[in-house]
């Protein structure tokens, strides 16, 4: 087993993970975020009025097309926030796995102990 290298990490572009989920009927194809790209949402999620939005941004963010380009656009989170609230809270839960982001039950999980 080798080490990693910083060429080894650093010296192409990151490679997006796909992953399909099936939501109320409906077909998502979702991709993973960057750091960099996760970071602002992660930073936004934190206040009051980016807390509510927080699962419309992260699908806003990963629901991609077959070509790995986003479908929503930034402007698209007040439409998700006039869907129903288990369709969004569901896609967006699928959204924080594949992001490798804490659902709620992990984080009250991880506060109890």
């Amino acid at each position: 087993m080798s080490l990693a290298t910083r060429e080894d990490l650093f010296g192409k572009p990151a490679e997006r993970r796909f992953t399909e989920v099936t939501v109320q009927g409906k077909t998502f194809r979702i991709r993973s975020l960057t750091a960099g790209e996760l970071n602002p949402w992660a930073a936004k999620s934190q206040d009051e009025k980016g807390a509510a939005t927080a699962g419309p941004r992260l699908i806003v963010l990963m629901a991609v097309n077959e070509n790995g380009q986003r479908i929503f656009g930034d402007t698209d989170v007040q439409l998700w926030l006039d869907q129903d609230a288990a369709f969004v809270a569901e896609l967006a839960r699928h959204c924080q796995e594949h992001s490798g982001q804490l659902t709620e039950a992990e984080v009250e999980d991880v506060e109890k102990n």
